[in-house]
């Protein structure tokens, strides 16, 4: 019995093997044979009559009524050009901040950027808490130390850069910054291929390949490089137009201004009157993590509140080395933190609902917890340099995260619903712009206490 059944195992096992096998040799036929149609069904380079007739139509496009037809105005494409060198910064400045950033988010920063540190070298004598500070609600904060460092990196090495080449040395600028710098302001004939410039091309001559393939990257770096060509003479304007078209006309949503598109008479899916949504092919969207922390505004009477510095190995949150306020993963762990640093509360109470924060691919929910702080203001115990007190108006010399002021405003929308004074004062719309204005808003002193004495009282 027991040899009949070895038998039958080793017969289903061989023909388990079997089907693997052909399994194994049918999928590498089909990767085969995509890797082959792939390579026969490579769109082609534009031929060089498409190329002048393209690159004709395009500038036309740019140039319509002096430029104010189709391009955007922002502070950096209206900056004086004779001052050659503080317009490159500007510019470096500008596609930092709108790396993943929406063009109308970034004019604001751009503009108190450039009034704090109007040349490179005077950004160069900054340090990281000043211009993380200044980049508060941007996001991607890396960005921020990125332009730091560049600019101290210039300073050492004797100016500015010019060419494609030279930008691509300096921290944090890859192949799309160096050429746009190179191109816009230095009149260098490079490409530049963003996702904008992806799309365009993409519906232009109906490419629908994958977008992270290396030959589907250089195909489309190909086609770019053939706009700015040894026959451009205005290569910058090529390169600003082609990312403009893609913002503004060839867009993401669900309405295309194909109408309005020069390019309109080449479009492959014009003429043969396909859903532009359909191209370029969606990236796979990464899975979003949903994390629930515990975050503390611990207050004290002089209303300066506590600032915690963390290692990144040691934090919570995917920030690198940044002020927040106290954060655990719940409210007992918010405690023993707190007890860490030396801090002890007269009062710890965890206010209604929850703020809500994303960073990259992870959603944050925080619950707020007000502590009020009974330290002795003249014999403080917490003498620990991963801790601050900082007043609301010190807050903005601080390279602090989003997550605080959204925080402070959590605190004042509870406190307004209180008492209409405080609604009526309250500015929970443009968080920062309500820390500066102490004399128009409530301090958190206030709002703390207002709240405090109203939980006191129910809980009597």
């Amino acid at each position: 019995m027991s040899r009949r059944r070895t038998r039958v195992s080793e017969t289903k096992g061989v023909a388990r093997s079997q089907k693997t096998v052909t399994k194994v040799c049918s999928l590498s036929e089909e990767r085969k044979e995509s890797r082959v149609l792939d390579i026969e069904e490579m769109p082609k380079p534009f031929e060089e009559n498409t190329v002048n007739e393209l690159r004709s139509a395009l500038l036309e496009w740019w140039d319509e009524d002096d430029g104010k037809q189709n391009q955007r105005a922002t502070p950096w494409r209206t900056m004086m050009k004779d001052d050659i060198e503080k317009y490159a910064y500007g510019v470096w400045v500008s596609e930092i901040m709108l790396q993943q950033t929406q063009t109308d988010r970034v004019i604001a920063y751009w503009e108190n950027w450039m009034k704090q540190w109007p040349t490179y070298r005077d950004l160069a004598s900054a340090n990281l808490d000043q211009v993380r500070a200044l980049w508060t609600g941007l996001g991607y904060y890396r960005r921020a130390e990125y332009l730091l460092l560049g600019a101290q990196g210039m300073v050492a090495n004797g100016g500015l850069p010019r060419t494609h080449d030279e930008w691509l040395k300096v921290k944090g600028v890859g192949a799309y910054t160096a050429a746009a710098i190179a191109s816009v302001c230095f009149g260098e004939r490079v490409p530049l291929v963003d996702g904008n410039v992806i799309r365009v091309f993409s519906r232009l001559k109906k490419i629908n390949l994958n977008l992270k393939s290396s030959s589907t990257q250089k195909l489309y770096w190909q086609l770019a490089g053939q706009l700015v060509d040894e026959s451009n003479a205005r290569p910058g304007d090529t390169n600003q137009a082609l990312m403009e078209l893609g913002a503004t006309v060839c867009i993401k949503s669900s309405k295309p201004k194909c109408t309005f598109c020069p390019w309109r008479s080449h479009c492959s899916l014009q003429i043969e009157n396909l859903d532009p949504l359909l191209y370029p092919p969606p990236n796979k969207i990464a899975n979003t993590k949903l994390i629930h922390l515990a975050i503390g505004i611990v207050i004290r009477s002089d209303a300066t509140f506590a600032l915690v510095k963390q290692p990144k190995s040691n934090s919570l949150l995917a920030h690198d080395d940044m002020w927040h306020l106290p954060t655990a993963q719940d409210a007992q762990s918010l405690q023993r933190m707190a007890l860490d640093l030396g801090l002890s509360w007269n009062h710890f109470f965890a206010l209604d609902d929850t703020i809500d924060h994303t960073i990259t691919s992870t959603r944050y929910k925080f619950k707020v917890y007000l502590i009020d702080n009974s330290e002795d203001l003249t014999s403080d115990k917490a003498q620990n340099i991963n801790l601050a007190w900082v007043s609301e108006a010190q807050l903005m010399t601080k390279g602090s995260s989003s997550i605080v002021t959204k925080a402070l405003a959590h605190l004042r929308k509870r406190a307004s619903l209180l008492s209409p004074s405080v609604k009526k004062k309250t500015t929970l719309t443009k968080e920062k712009a309500a820390l500066l204005k102490q004399d128009d808003v409530p301090s958190i002193l206030a709002c703390a206490s207002l709240l405090i004495k109203n939980m006191l009282h129910h809980n009597e």
